[in-house]
């Protein structure tokens, strides 16, 4: 009797690796089907490798994995796997400006957040500009800065910087006329303060009109000037100017009976002198 055995059944595959959705950072290593054969327990399972397709941006593709389980007298299988990559997950911006109260001369520039991805190694950061909003004055007001980071398949992030800008800060004067003490003839002309301010070119001098301390005479007194200078948020600022005012000098006879030799019974009338003061 002749017997004539043959092999011409394929391996057959036991266990492939499912078909799975991933994101771009967690694609698993190629796993190791399983496989068994009619004939022989020695089934040779053997990668192929992976065939990439591209998708609609860089980290969104599908890769196609083959696997070939051949058995001793060259009958094979072919098993796939289709691992479909996504990048749905936006980048995290870090280091990004604190929110801050500042003062009104001393608003920071906008500066620049760093961006990480899972997939994308070169996100593009941008800066899309600030908002204001104003205040109770010029220059009390916010300022909201806005950032965005995408990456190359289009997730975005967005980071927000609040600044609340303040104008707490006095003007200052910069002349003030000077105390003096002068002759009652000498008070000085009503003089004008100049000031500045940290904030704005504009300040508001006012002058508060003056008082009088009188002294011991009519013409011995003090006189108090006083001024307010304001800024375009309210702040306000005073100073004063002392005058002391001094009557120290004699009057001074303008005119005086002549010396005279006369008779005795010669009668002048009284000659009354005149005066100046000053």
């Amino acid at each position: 009797q002749m017997l004539t055995v043959q092999d011409t059944t394929r391996p057959q595959f036991t266990f492939i690796p499912a078909n799975v959705t991933v994101s771009c950072e967690a694609i698993p290593a190629p796993g190791m089907p399983e496989a068994t054969d009619n004939c022989s327990a020695d089934v040779d399972i053997t990668y192929d490798g992976e065939t990439r397709t591209d998708g609609a941006c860089p980290g969104s593709y599908s890769l196609l994995r083959r696997w070939t389980a051949t058995d001793l007298c060259g009958n094979t299988d072919v098993a796939e796997q289709m691992i479909t990559v996504e990048d749905n997950t936006p980048p995290v911006l870090s280091a990004v400006p604190a929110n801050a109260t500042v003062s009104c001369d001393n608003v920071p520039v906008a500066g620049m957040p760093a961006a990480a991805d899972n997939c994308d190694n070169d996100v593009s950061v941008v800066y899309k500009g600030e908002t204001r909003t104003d205040g109770a004055c010029p220059h009390a007001y916010n300022l909201l800065r806005e950032w965005t980071a995408t990456d190359n398949c289009g997730n975005v992030s967005t980071a927000t910087q609040l600044l609340v800008v303040e104008d707490n800060i006095k003007p200052e004067f910069t002349f003030v006329p000077a105390d003096v003490t002068v002759a009652c003839e000498a008070v000085p002309a009503l003089e004008s303060p100049s000031a500045t301010d940290n904030c704005t070119e504009t300040v508001i001098v006012s002058f508060n009109g003056e008082t009088r301390e009188n002294g011991l005479c009519d013409d011995s007194y003090i006189l108090r000037r006083q001024w307010t200078i304001s800024d375009l948020c309210g702040n306000t600022n005073s100073a004063v100017q002392t005058i002391t005012v001094r009557d120290d000098t004699k009057p001074v006879f303008t005119s005086f009976p002549p010396d005279l030799t006369v008779s005795c019974e010669t009668l002048l009338p009284l000659q009354v002198p005149t005066a100046a003061d000053n």
